[in-house]
């Protein structure tokens, strides 16, 4: 096991003392079980699970496309049905070790944390003991010593006993999740399967056609296949979600060369569905950018994000001419109020989507979806590809979400931020992303990244708090990441609309005296205009965070003091 991170001192020591002398467990063995514990190796073995979900999940798809061949080539029935059921198998698998793997980055997140806080209750304990003066330090003390500290003592004993205490339950209440969770077999329904394959018979139109020379199947051959049977599908949503998708295809291929459709799932009467497009080959990319929108955003409609995909793909391609560059727009979580925008979902579907802009639960939902999906990307890209998200409003949330569930990323970048997330108090709470790894773009005008935000979404949920929703929280989409506490990079970037102030003449002889007077509603809805995310693509804020996807860190410009 790896030794011990945190460094001992005579405080520490003295409390061992403590403990020895009343006959009270020594706390110091407890710290140094918690902190040997390997979370990294055991997230290191779990990487080998994401890449069989992939295999399973780009295997199932070419049995898929083995079915029609079948059909046109063979009589028998038996050879499409071994198929079909290897392909359910296999899918069957993909679930198990998909829920096996969500579970072993939860267990790791918190494993990792766990660590973290046991180090900081040593820190706090040690400061707590130096705080008692120099002659406690180091001194063995007795029953009847005088001044006799031991109450002191005692009592920093008792707290940092106690906060072990609370750690190892966590620690070991994960380590259980993960083990119920790795119970079920995913070779199961495989290995359930006959072991002897039917004998396929040649039909009367003749033996199979040869196999295709036409190279390596496309990573997003599935997605573009599901997307096909949907534009024939007799259900309207469904197929005015996949006709939208195909446009937003031919605009992402007009605009870089290669598009790809990375993530697709249908949408219903209620569900807007799931997509993603990539402009630019994210195959052979140096540098892959995750783009997530906002509220009112939609699938169905992702002709704006994909402007602004190829606006930063172009900077960051302007930036550095030598790199490629792929740039994803991800519309893979439940996007609150995406009725407005995409297709018609029944009412009770958009009552509940208009509720859920009131928090963040729909963020957190969609960050562990990202962060599964950007494993998937990771998959398919270089090796050595660097992998950027970057959020626009309810966006942001979900990217720091996913951040805060182990999304395995280089760099984010929060733009037009409500807040960070519950259970997400500093950049420091990123598991794989170093804090100064995390960029936030907030500007002055911008009235979405103010406390009034958070105001006004509490005093809605109060409202309706009850049979609707639960009770509100205080900060319903988390901490604001420009803040200094939080401890994130804030870029140095004006707002690109310009700052307006309209104002109204009165009528009659009361104008002629007042003269004209600001017009407050007209203002504050004038002030949303600086709340977009073109707007935050835009000028050096777009210079900025094309700069951090190159991880051309000196390029960004930071401001001071943070």
């Amino acid at each position: 096991m790896t030794p011990p991170s945190h460094a001992r001192d005579a405080g520490l020591s003295a409390l061992s003392q403590t403990a020895i002398l009343h006959g009270l467990p020594d706390p110091l063995p407890m710290a140094d079980e918690l902190l040997a514990i390997e979370s990294e190796r055991l997230a290191d073995w779990f990487t080998v699970a994401r890449r069989t979900t992939v295999w399973l999940w780009q295997g199932a798809d070419l049995l898929s496309e083995a079915v029609p061949a079948l059909s046109a080539g063979w009589s028998s029935l038996a050879p499409r049905a071994a198929i079909a059921a290897l392909r359910e198998a296999g899918l069957a698998s993909r679930r198990v070790i998909v829920e096996q793997v969500d579970a072993a980055d939860l267990t790791c997140s918190t494993l990792a944390q766990v660590r973290r806080h046991v180090d900081a209750a040593l820190d706090a304990a040690q400061a707590a003991v130096a705080g008692l003066g120099p002659a406690v330090v180091g001194t063995p003390w007795s029953a009847g010593a005088s001044p006799d500290p031991q109450p002191e003592l005692l009592r920093i004993l008792a707290e940092l006993t106690g906060r072990l205490d609370e750690l190892r339950t966590r620690a070991s209440d994960a380590l259980r999740s993960l083990a119920l969770a790795l119970r079920t077999d995913p070779r199961d329904r495989i290995e359930a399967l006959p072991a002897d394959s039917p004998t396929a018979n040649p039909g009367p139109s003749g033996p199979a056609p040869t196999s295709s020379t036409a190279g390596p199947v496309p990573v997003d051959a599935g997605n573009l296949q599901r997307l096909e049977r949907d534009l024939q599908s007799p259900d309207d949503v469904t197929r005015q979600m996949a006709q939208g998708v195909s446009a937003s295809l031919a605009q992402a291929k007009a605009a870089g060369g290669v598009a790809q459709l990375l993530v697709y799932e249908s949408a219903n009467s209620g569900s807007q569905g799931r997509a993603a497009v990539g402009i630019g080959d994210i195959g052979t990319a140096d540098n892959v950018a995750t783009l997530v929108p906002g509220v009112a955003s939609a699938p169905a409609a992702m002709s704006g994000g994909l402007q602004d995909a190829a606006a930063l793909r172009a900077e960051a391609m302007r930036q550095s001419p030598g790199e490629s560059t792929a740039v994803v727009a991800w519309y893979g979580y439940d996007i609150p109020m995406s009725y407005v925008s995409g297709v018609d979902t029944d009412a009770l579907a958009d009552v509940a989507s208009t509720l859920d802009i009131l928090n963040d639960d729909n963020a957190r939902d969609g960050g562990a979806q990202l962060a599964q999906d950007i494993d998937r990307f990771r998959q398919w890209a270089p090796a050595d590809a660097r992998f950027t998200a970057l959020g626009f409003s309810m966006g942001s949330t979900t990217v720091s979400a996913a951040a805060a569930r182990g999304a395995r990323l280089d760099d984010v970048v929060l733009m037009g931020s409500p807040g960070a997330s519950a259970g997400v108090p500093t950049a420091d709470s990123y598991p794989n992303l170093p804090a100064d790894h995390t960029y936030v773009v907030a500007f002055d005008q911008d009235p979405v990244t103010q406390t009034r935000m958070d105001l006004g979404a509490v005093a809605a949920g109060t409202l309706l708090s009850g049979p609707w929703i639960g009770p509100p929280r205080l900060e319903p989409f988390g901490v604001d990441p420009a803040l200094a506490d939080f401890g994130a990079q804030v870029i140095d970037a004006n707002s690109n609309v310009p700052d307006l102030t309209v104002s109204v003449s009165l009528p009659g002889p009361i104008g002629m005296f007042a003269g004209p007077v600001t017009s407050a509603v007209a203002n504050q809805v004038q002030a949303f205009s600086h709340h977009s995310e073109t707007n935050y693509l835009s000028g050096s804020s777009k210079q900025a965070a094309a700069a951090v996807v190159l991880g051309q860190y000196t390029d960004v410009p930071v401001k001071p003091g943070r």
